[in-house]
């Protein structure tokens, strides 16, 4: 799809006036279009909206590719003032060689309805690519993200005893079985072969987890009426370049569908707007906003990047503006798991 999109915008480039300028700006569009959507596809949004089943093929599956058991968990560091922790209560102790901590996610809630933590392979990667990555992830019934799939008719695995299903479509495989507290966990992969036998492996090494932290220096301080209730999901991840590093990190709010996408950090670079963006004064600060007016960016005084993002139409110009003016920034939150198993 990716590959349909970038063929029709770099056509209209080609008789465009000015094609250069036209080709930048799609450019920083797929960018985003593939950062969203890694994002997207973590949290199910993407899973959910496809019509197409998964399905496992019948092939013969080899063992896992070679992995080590992970070091015990140490507890996070102390949540930052003001700042928010949700514990991430499952991780698992076996993962393939040469993969290390990308991202950890949570829903804001007491009561977290999804949380999940991801690891991916570094190295170099084309552009138009999503690295290989793992994920593991525990949603309650109701979790509005990445709920439990409506197609049943996965292949019949188990799980320590517990019955599972597991789903395969080209890169991509899903594992999922029922969690002690009456909701479920789920094993993904992208890029991982040989994904079945590797997705088991991982799955039956998950274990309770009392110590790990997913904490967010974030928070909505003005919501539009008709967003104000919302899931806002939270994840902390590394740049996405392929390899993850302490300095290139950003933290994200988004509310569920998309709607509404929030980006704060070392890694959300200016260059995530067209450019040929307009300048704008955003939080008494030189910013700037893109041509469609769904995109802010701003530079804050300690260095970090501050990005907003939203639908087409999904958030009027106004609201945006005043999202961002309200947008809450705690301490530096602890980002130091990022590369590290």
């Amino acid at each position: 799809m990716d590959d349909l999109i970038r063929a029709a915008l770099l056509d209209m480039a080609k008789h465009s006036p000015d094609a250069a300028t036209v080709r930048a700006g799609t450019n920083a569009r797929m960018r985003q279009l593939r950062q969203r959507r890694a994002v997207l596809a973590v949290a199910g949004v993407a899973a959910v909206a496809s019509a197409t089943p998964l399905v496992v093929r019948d092939r013969p599956q080899a063992g896992p590719t070679s992995g080590s058991l992970l070091p015990p968990a140490f507890p996070d560091l102390p949540v930052g003032p003001g700042n928010v922790g949700v514990a991430i209560r499952h991780h698992p102790t076996w993962l393939p060689d040469g993969f290390v901590e990308s991202a950890r996610q949570a829903v804001l809630s007491a009561q977290p309805t999804y949380t999940a933590r991801e690891w991916s392979a570094p190295g170099d990667h084309p552009e138009s690519t999503v690295a290989p990555r793992i994920s593991v992830s525990h949603q309650s019934a109701a979790s509005p993200w990445h709920p439990r799939r409506s197609d049943r008719q996965g292949k019949k695995v188990t799980v320590n005893g517990a019955d599972g299903l597991a789903w395969s479509d080209g890169d991509d495989v899903e594992l999922e079985w029922p969690s002690a507290d009456g909701g479920f966990l789920r094993v993904s992969l992208h890029a991982v072969r040989p994904g079945l036998a590797t997705a088991r492996r991982i799955a039956e090494s998950v274990v309770a987890d009392d110590v790990t932290i997913m904490e967010c220096a974030l928070a909505f301080g003005w919501l539009p009426p008709d967003l104000v209730g919302s899931a806002i999901l939270a994840r902390s991840t590394t740049d996405g370049s392929g390899r993850p590093s302490v300095s290139a990190w950003n933290q994200e709010l988004m509310l569920t569908g998309g709607r509404l996408w929030i980006m704060c950090g070392t890694a959300t670079d200016q260059w995530e707007l067209d450019s040929r963006g307009r300048a704008a004064t955003v939080r008494g600060l030189p910013g700037r906003v893109n041509p469609d007016g769904d995109e802010l960016w701003v530079r804050l005084p300690d260095g970090r990047h501050l990005l907003a993002s939203t639908q087409r139409g999904a958030v009027p110009f106004a609201r945006l503006v005043k999202v961002m003016e309200h947008i809450r920034l705690g301490p530096l939150p602890n980002v130091a798991w990022i590369g590290s198993r």
